[in-house]
């Protein structure tokens, strides 16, 4: 890795160049039955690069872990109600795995209560049209008055009863995430 030439970034790029756009030729969307350690549930695979930017938001960002995904690939997440997990990263492992009748899961985790009302704030949060309000406790009203107050909350948003970040509260999204949670 080398670092990127971009002005002002601090992150690195890959040797081989710049990112390239997904071509979405050839792509499905499947909905099938899926089993983990923590059972099973019905899961909406996406793969198709139209279907996403379509819905304008990536599905594991949306919802955390209140909605079933599946990442069918090396390196790929996956996610039932309370249970992640994630797939082997490289791709010869990925498929000998699966050659061998094997569950590519590398890891995993099960996620409390406190967990997934913490995974609900924090990612329903930095989407467009925010957070219903009453995904936060009615202990939060003096946050949410000093959030408004201080400018990082929309405030008519509110009153409709949606938590949504102005634009001086994107750049304080983490503080607002913790005063909230």
């Amino acid at each position: 890795m080398m670092p990127s030439r971009r002005q002002g970034s601090t992150g690195t790029r890959s040797r081989t160049g710049p990112a390239r756009p997904i071509s979405a030729a050839g792509t499905t969307s499947r909905t099938g039955a899926v089993t983990t350690g923590g059972g099973s549930a019905q899961v909406r695979t996406l793969t198709s690069a139209r279907e996403l930017a379509a819905q304008d938001r990536c599905p594991h960002g949306v919802g955390g872990t209140a909605h079933s995904y599946l990442g069918p690939r090396a390196g790929g997440a996956g996610s039932v109600p309370a249970r992640r997990w994630w797939n082997v990263k490289h791709p010869l492992a990925y498929s000998r795995r699966l050659a061998e009748g094997l569950s590519p899961e590398d890891d995993g985790e099960d996620l409390t209560p406190e967990a997934l009302a913490f995974e609900r704030i924090m990612l329903g949060l930095r989407l467009a049209d925010g957070l219903e309000r009453e995904a936060v406790g009615t202990d939060k009203a003096d946050a949410i008055a000093h959030l408004i107050a201080d400018g990082v909350l929309d405030g008519a948003s509110a009153l409709r009863g949606r938590l949504v970040l102005t634009r001086r509260g994107r750049l304080l999204a983490d503080a607002a995430i913790r005063a909230l949670a």
